[in-house]
């Protein structure tokens, strides 16, 4: 089934969603992949100039291009460095077929800068768009309780991270991609699902039975406040009867209205 993948950036090293988005070709079925930067809010410091999704976009595509057809690391610091520099023969034509396998599937690219006050609606616009993998590998922590908070409310069912198990190793950045990592009997990442603990799970259970209760509850006061205008209208506002029973209902509705936007308030 094909997927797509959701990938928040917020730093400029394409390294960490080649990681994903290979991993995500190869085992997961994605074919969509969707480069997502938030903006941060008016005021906020240090604030990042449009277009920051589209040259992290542009990086890894021009990374995985240099790996696939060439066996060559794109460094910042060095520039060029070819495999076979780092590996022997064989290992290097291993590493260039295993890119260059992921370059012969088709997947499209999008990338957009969202402000951050769309952020739920953005989340809730994943949820619709089923089957899905939203990766936060790269994100600023600092959005992180955001997107879970959001994820909580519209019903997101998973967010993963790319996590590699072996030290990192930041003088030689290409340790650190995919390749070194995924051998056959030796798989050393994990591409974790941070929302599948207990914990989260009761979370989202005690959310899911109490919003159908409020929501009855809203429903229940409605119907009890328009029970009390239909009998003043029906038996007239002069009747001792119609004016009883009317207050009756429309107490009983504004009390029910109360209680329903306390308990949207307060915590669990």
């Amino acid at each position: 089934m094909m997927k797509s993948l959701y990938l928040f950036v917020d730093s400029e090293r394409p390294d960490q969603y080649l990681n994903s988005i290979v991993h995500g070709i190869l085992n997961d079925g994605v074919r969509s992949v969707f480069f997502w930067h938030i903006r941060r809010p008016d005021g906020d410091e240090q604030p990042v100039p449009d277009g920051y999704s589209a040259r992290v976009m542009s990086d890894v595509q021009a990374l995985l291009s240099s790996l696939a057809d060439r066996a060559e690391y794109i460094d910042r610091k060095r520039g060029t460095v070819p495999l076979s520099d780092i590996y022997d023969s064989e290992d290097t034509k291993r590493i260039q077929e295993y890119y260059a396998r992921c370059r012969s599937i088709s997947v499209s690219y999008t990338n957009e800068d969202i402000p951050y006050e769309t952020l739920r609606q953005r989340i809730r616009q994943i949820c619709k768009n089923a089957p899905y993998i939203c990766d936060v590998t790269g994100l600023r922590k600092r959005y992180l309780g955001d997107i879970v908070a959001a994820g909580l409310v519209e019903n997101l069912k998973s967010l993963f991270i790319f996590d590699l198990l072996d030290s990192l190793d930041f003088d030689q950045p290409w340790t650190m991609l995919i390749h070194n990592s995924d051998h056959p009997n030796r798989r050393r990442y994990r591409f974790v699902d941070v929302l599948n603990t207990e914990v989260y799970r009761d979370c989202s259970r005690s959310v899911a039975v109490r919003a159908p209760a409020v929501l009855i509850l809203v429903a229940v006061s409605a119907l009890m406040i328009g029970v009390g205008l239909v009998l003043t209208l029906w038996l007239g506002p002069n009747s001792s009867y119609a004016k009883y029973l009317s207050y009756i209902s429309q107490l009983a509705g504004i009390v029910g209205l109360v209680i329903s936007f306390l308990s949207l308030k307060a915590p669990k």
